[in-house]
């Protein structure tokens, strides 16, 4: 079928176990899709610029599920899935998503308020930008933020992370309204455009070591104060670097001490002065000092706001 196929829906019969590549690409007419449950195998483009569809639902296995199969499929709003899916779906692709739908007996997937969670609770997958939340608080079994899973929740001002978060993905928070950060020690990396375009983002706390930051971690947000809190030990280049790239270069940077802790990685800059790697540092009442061979001192940083 093609972009002369005019009728808005389509049978897809229980005898079909495979939809070939673009099968009903560019199908514009239609605007449900109902896969059976025979289907066990989706091939690229299947349905890609189905522009009309707004109602997609999955009831087949579909052990092999490509990741173009719904490309430019804009217009889906609802997607309602069967108890037998076993391959992920990038709910990313879908612009205009208002509603997920999961089955009790999905294997993979769980939603709660609406947010879409791997079934064991470890991965929050999709918080869609329409619920509006204003503040969420992240369940305690969550280890896992995945790639945009918050991307466009301009309403979202607060986020509560909890102590068993590990990793945040690309782009997880980016175009949101947070305005404070409370990173838990647990957490331990940062990815690409983590918090990328926060306009209002303004202060970050750090309880932990985050070992892996990308440099493109807060871009084109406002930060204005970063503090380490004394749980930190060790910091690493890539999350200076990272603070270093969001929008506001005058940060205060802030070291909640006393407290000893080791820099690794490349040497960094801190408003103009460098720390370096290897070195043991010492933060007391937010100066920062390196500790000399000699058991001596020196001053290597001083909040902007300091008294």
């Amino acid at each position: 079928l093609d972009s002369t196929y005019k009728k808005n829906d389509v049978t897809i019969p229980d005898s079909v176990t495979s939809i070939p590549y673009a099968a009903f690409s560019t199908c514009t007419s239609l605007t449900e899709i109902v896969i059976p449950e025979s289907v066990t195998s989706i091939d690229n483009y299947a349905f890609s610029d189905c522009t009309g569809v707004v109602n997609l639902t999955i009831n087949g296995s579909c052990l092999t599920l490509s990741e173009t199969a719904f490309s430019n499929c804009s217009s889906v709003e609802n997607i309602t899935i069967g108890a037998n899916l076993k391959s992920e779906i990038d709910f990313n692709q879908f612009p205009n998503l208002k509603s997920i739908t999961v089955s009790d007996e999905n294997t993979i997937y769980k939603v709660e308020d609406g947010v879409v969670y791997s079934k064991d609770m470890t991965r929050l997958i999709k918080c869609l930008p329409c619920l509006g939340n204003v503040t969420f608080v992240i369940p305690d079994t969550v280890t896992t933020i995945e790639d945009k899973a918050f991307k466009n929740c301009e309403s979202l001002i607060y986020v509560e992370f909890p102590d068993s978060l590990v990793s945040i993905g690309t782009e997880a928070f980016s175009y949101t309204s947070v305005k404070h950060l409370s990173l838990p020690e647990s957490l331990t990396t940062l990815s690409q455009n983590s918090f990328s375009d926060c306009s209002c983002l303004f202060d970050v706390y750090v309880k932990g070591n985050i070992t892996t930051c990308d440099s493109g971690a807060f871009t084109n947000s406002y930060l204005k104060t970063v503090v380490f809190k004394t749980t930190v030990d060790t910091i690493d280049y890539s999350f200076i670097n990272a603070i270093n790239y969001s929008y506001n270069k005058d940060i205060n940077v802030i070291f909640e001490g006393p407290n000893y802790f080791t820099y690794t990685g490349d040497d960094a800059v801190i408003d103009k002065r460098t720390i370096t790697s290897g070195n043991y540092y010492l933060d007391n009442n937010g100066v920062l000092y390196l500790l000399n061979s000699d058991n001596t001192a020196s001053v290597v940083y001083v909040p902007l706001n300091l008294n």
